[in-house]
């Protein structure tokens, strides 16, 4: 096998901050939102590495790692800044961004980077952030996703970890499917 996907952007960073989701459908989509208090919290991103959904992912790598013996790339993917805050927030997203200064943005940003982080030392060789939405060039947002990614471009920089970016829906803000 030349590469195994670990992990999946499906909604599981929303559902640490207390996102509960919808899995009637694959990916499982937001049901219910957790709150600004939650979102807006410093300590989850420090909690990431302890939720079920996460810590089985990461194990899932450390076992393929010994199993496969660096044989296959190893590759996972997680929810970009900016699709991670529409999955929060909503309808209320990015027009929430002045309401809260940027805060709920640079919040989903450390996440993005630690979850990152944190499969980069389990074993992974490769990320991929995807975004489901994200602004157009021409927004007066798009500076604001472009410094919400620096985080995460400097963390896979430093685990010598190459970052593929994949947008996989339209750059107009809608709701991702």
């Amino acid at each position: 096998t030349d590469a195994l996907f670990v992990s999946t952007a499906s909604a599981m960073e929303a559902e640490t901050a207390g996102a509960t989701l919808d899995w009637s459908s694959y990916p499982p989509r937001v049901k219910t939102r957790p709150g600004e208090a939650a979102v807006l919290e410093s300590a989850w991103a420090d909690r990431l590495d302890d939720h079920p959904r996460i810590a089985t992912s990461l194990e899932a790598v450390r076992r393929l790692m010994t199993t496969l013996e660096g044989e296959s790339l190893l590759a996972a993917v997680v929810t970009g800044p900016w699709t991670l805050g529409h999955q929060l927030f909503g309808d209320r997203w990015p027009d929430h961004l002045d309401a809260v200064a940027g805060r709920a943005l640079e919040q989903c940003s450390q996440v993005c980077a630690k979850l990152a982080g944190s499969f980069c030392e389990a074993g992974c060789h490769l990320i991929i952030v995807q975004e489901a939405i994200r602004p157009k060039p021409e927004n007066a947002d798009h500076a604001r996703w472009m410094a919400a990614m620096t985080p995460v471009r400097n963390t896979l920089t430093f685990h010598k970890s190459p970052l593929i970016l994949l947008v996989t829906g339209d750059s107009d803000g809608s709701d991702p499917k």
